[in-house]
């Protein structure tokens, strides 16, 4: 994220920007991502009332929590050798209540 918006880089090195962030992700992403949480499922850094599992390599496994009447998951498959960041994120979304 920059200041006039964010832009996304694959992995073949395209690119694509636009002045809404959150818009871009669902673009390009088919999700409405909470921006607001991402930093921290990239980190692989569950919030404080998240419920977690740490997997058999001591590391962050899958955390599960709530925003916005929608359940969000995130399986951490594997980690950087380097450094232990997460490398491949599976994420996912259950349909949102309907009150």
């Amino acid at each position: 994220m920059h200041q006039s918006g964010m832009t996304i880089s694959d992995n073949n090195g395209n690119q694509q920007s636009a002045a809404d962030a959150k818009l871009l992700l669902q673009e390009i992403i088919g999700m409405d991502v909470p921006l607001e949480h991402l930093a921290y499922w990239l980190k692989g850094q569950p919030a404080m009332n998240a419920d977690y599992q740490v997997g058999t390599n001591h590391l962050l496994g899958a955390f599960t929590y709530h925003v916005d009447g929608s359940q969000w998951t995130a399986d951490y498959l594997t980690y950087h050798s380097n450094n232990s960041m997460p490398e491949n994120i599976l994420l996912k979304m259950t349909a949102r209540n309907k009150l």
